[in-house]
């Protein structure tokens, strides 16, 4: 089955610019944190104990097209892509992240039931050098009046929402932001 909009053909954009909203104007700076957008590329797939099943569930995976639907013309709009396969390192987990336990913290050592990979400290050393570079980035631009939004997609029969509006439950959370956000979405027709 189809998982992502490149072969379902179910890619959309809406044609106004959310970002020229009057509401967003409480916000000096919106970085787009884009950490799943690249798939896994076959050579490093031969680093897993079956390339072609991590090849497979790196499709279904990849937040295919993200780093377009979020593109924006707004100067004050910057997106951070990461350039590497969640597969590879993934550069949204932090460190000590619970999924550490399932093989699949900043470095994936596991996934889903059977997919494993052994990693060198060689290995290792330069994926994290890659995660903290990332990282340096996003929160370099991430100064006071900013807005950080993780940019993901779903395969399409994983979920029956389009849009999943994530925060932290602390006092970082914008409660005007995800309500504007969750707004024009709506407006647009997504759920």
């Amino acid at each position: 089955a189809p998982c992502h909009p490149r072969e379902t053909g179910e890619f959309r954009v809406p044609s106004a610019e959310p970002y020229q909203s009057k509401e967003y104007t409480m916000f000096d700076r919106i970085v787009l944190n884009i950490p799943h957008s690249v798939p896994l590329a076959p050579v490093t797939a031969k680093q897993w104990n079956d390339p072609a099943t991590a090849l497979r569930a790196s499709d279904r995976w990849t937040d295919w097209d993200t780093h377009r639907l979020f593109a924006s013309a707004d100067e004050r709009v910057i997106p951070v892509r990461f350039l590497h396969s969640r597969f590879e390192c993934d550069a949204e987990r932090l460190p000590g992240d619970p999924m550490e336990t399932q093989g699949q913290g900043i470095i994936y050592t596991r996934f889903g039931t059977g997919l494993s990979r052994k990693v060198s400290r060689i290995t290792e050393a330069e994926l994290m050098h890659l995660y903290w570079e990332h990282t340096a980035a996003v929160r370099s631009l991430s100064t006071p009046g900013s807005l950080v939004v993780d940019c993901h997609s779903f395969p399409a029969d994983r979920a029956d929402t389009d849009v999943c509006i994530g925060y932290n439950e602390d006092d970082s959370y914008p409660e005007d932001a995800v309500r504007v956000i969750r707004d024009w979405f709506t407006n647009f027709g997504y759920k």
